[in-house]
Protein backbone atom coordinates (compact mmCIF):
# COMPACT_ATOMS: atom_id res chain seq x y z
CA UNK A 1 0.00 0.00 0.00
CA UNK A 2 1.52 3.39 -1.15
CA UNK A 3 1.77 6.09 1.60
CA UNK A 4 -0.78 8.31 0.10
CA UNK A 5 -3.74 5.42 0.98
CA UNK A 6 -2.18 5.31 4.34
CA UNK A 7 -2.08 8.97 5.17
CA UNK A 8 -5.75 9.16 3.45
CA UNK A 9 -6.36 6.51 5.79
CA UNK A 10 -5.38 8.16 8.99
CA UNK A 11 -6.86 11.24 7.97
CA UNK A 12 -10.32 9.55 8.11
CA UNK A 13 -9.86 7.69 11.76
CA UNK A 14 -9.24 11.29 12.65
CA UNK A 15 -11.80 12.65 11.39
CA UNK A 16 -14.33 10.52 12.65
CA UNK A 17 -12.72 9.27 15.81
CA UNK A 18 -12.76 6.34 18.01
CA UNK A 19 -15.73 3.81 16.83
CA UNK A 20 -15.77 1.96 19.73
CA UNK A 21 -16.65 5.58 21.62
CA UNK A 22 -18.88 6.14 19.54
CA UNK A 23 -21.03 3.24 19.97
CA UNK A 24 -20.78 3.55 23.24
CA UNK A 25 -22.53 7.03 22.50
CA UNK A 26 -25.05 5.62 20.68
CA UNK A 27 -25.88 3.45 23.27
CA UNK A 28 -26.15 5.95 26.02
CA UNK A 29 -28.29 7.82 23.98
CA UNK A 30 -30.90 4.93 23.44
CA UNK A 31 -31.00 4.28 27.25
CA UNK A 32 -31.98 8.22 27.92
CA UNK A 33 -34.31 7.68 25.31
CA UNK A 34 -35.80 4.11 26.67
CA UNK A 35 -35.43 5.42 30.47
CA UNK A 36 -38.21 8.38 30.17
CA UNK A 37 -40.65 5.60 29.19
CA UNK A 38 -39.41 3.03 31.78
CA UNK A 39 -39.07 5.69 34.45
CA UNK A 40 -35.57 4.50 35.41
CA UNK A 41 -34.06 6.67 37.90
CA UNK A 42 -30.53 7.60 37.33
CA UNK A 43 -28.65 4.95 39.19
CA UNK A 44 -30.66 2.47 37.49
CA UNK A 45 -28.82 4.07 34.31
CA UNK A 46 -25.54 3.62 35.55
CA UNK A 47 -26.03 -0.09 36.01
CA UNK A 48 -27.09 -0.58 32.70
CA UNK A 49 -24.37 1.21 31.58
CA UNK A 50 -21.53 -0.83 33.38
CA UNK A 51 -23.21 -3.55 32.45
CA UNK A 52 -22.87 -3.05 28.35
CA UNK A 53 -19.56 -1.93 29.01
CA UNK A 54 -17.92 -4.73 31.21
CA UNK A 55 -19.87 -7.83 29.43
CA UNK A 56 -20.71 -6.47 25.76
CA UNK A 57 -23.85 -6.15 24.09
CA UNK A 58 -23.39 -9.01 21.30
CA UNK A 59 -22.59 -11.31 24.16
CA UNK A 60 -25.61 -11.17 25.45
CA UNK A 61 -27.85 -12.40 22.70
CA UNK A 62 -25.77 -12.58 18.87
CA UNK A 63 -29.49 -12.43 17.83
CA UNK A 64 -31.16 -9.63 19.15
CA UNK A 65 -30.73 -6.03 17.79
CA UNK A 66 -28.37 -3.69 20.04
CA UNK A 67 -31.88 -2.03 21.20
CA UNK A 68 -33.48 -4.37 22.18
CA UNK A 69 -30.35 -6.03 24.52
CA UNK A 70 -30.43 -2.71 26.02
CA UNK A 71 -34.02 -2.52 26.93
CA UNK A 72 -33.60 -5.86 28.12
CA UNK A 73 -31.03 -4.90 30.30
CA UNK A 74 -33.25 -1.95 31.43
CA UNK A 75 -35.82 -4.28 32.13
CA UNK A 76 -33.62 -6.41 34.42
CA UNK A 77 -32.46 -3.61 36.42
CA UNK A 78 -36.20 -2.41 36.78
CA UNK A 79 -37.33 -4.91 38.12
CA UNK A 80 -34.48 -5.53 40.62
CA UNK A 81 -35.25 -2.50 42.18
CA UNK A 82 -38.87 -2.90 41.91
CA UNK A 83 -38.79 -6.40 43.51
CA UNK A 84 -41.14 -7.79 41.12
CA UNK A 85 -41.81 -8.55 37.24
CA UNK A 86 -43.31 -5.71 35.15
CA UNK A 87 -45.83 -6.70 33.36
CA UNK A 88 -45.16 -6.51 29.68
CA UNK A 89 -48.49 -5.70 28.22
CA UNK A 90 -48.43 -2.61 30.30
CA UNK A 91 -45.47 -0.85 27.96
CA UNK A 92 -45.69 -0.52 24.42
CA UNK A 93 -42.14 0.21 24.23
CA UNK A 94 -41.48 -3.87 24.07
CA UNK A 95 -44.01 -4.10 21.04
CA UNK A 96 -42.64 -0.46 19.76
CA UNK A 97 -38.90 -2.56 19.55
CA UNK A 98 -40.00 -6.20 18.94
CA UNK A 99 -38.64 -7.37 22.58
CA UNK A 100 -39.59 -10.89 23.37
CA UNK A 101 -39.79 -12.42 26.42
CA UNK A 102 -37.40 -15.37 25.16
CA UNK A 103 -34.96 -12.62 23.73
CA UNK A 104 -35.08 -11.49 27.84
CA UNK A 105 -34.77 -14.59 28.90
CA UNK A 106 -32.11 -15.32 26.54
CA UNK A 107 -29.88 -11.84 27.70
CA UNK A 108 -30.90 -12.80 31.18
CA UNK A 109 -28.93 -16.44 30.77
CA UNK A 110 -25.94 -14.89 29.21
CA UNK A 111 -25.80 -12.65 31.97
CA UNK A 112 -25.83 -15.29 34.27
CA UNK A 113 -23.70 -17.21 32.13
CA UNK A 114 -20.86 -14.40 32.59
CA UNK A 115 -20.99 -13.88 35.86
CA UNK A 116 -20.52 -17.83 36.66
CA UNK A 117 -17.42 -17.34 35.11
CA UNK A 118 -15.98 -14.79 36.86
CA UNK A 119 -17.46 -16.70 40.22
CA UNK A 120 -16.50 -20.45 39.89
CA UNK A 121 -18.64 -22.46 42.27
CA UNK A 122 -15.34 -24.70 43.53
CA UNK A 123 -15.76 -26.68 46.59
CA UNK A 124 -19.85 -26.77 45.57
CA UNK A 125 -20.81 -30.58 45.62
CA UNK A 126 -24.07 -31.61 44.58
CA UNK A 127 -25.22 -35.11 45.60
CA UNK A 128 -28.02 -37.07 46.27
CA UNK A 129 -28.27 -37.49 49.86
CA UNK A 130 -28.55 -34.08 52.11
CA UNK A 131 -27.32 -34.54 55.98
Amino acid sequence: MDSSKIQKLVFIDKKHGDKKRWRKTQYKRFLDTIAYELNLSHDDRKQVEYIIEKVGVKNLNRRASVEQIILSLAVFVKEKHLQRRIKWKEYRIFEEFGLTEEDHRTVLTNLLRFYMNLIPLNGLVVSDSLP
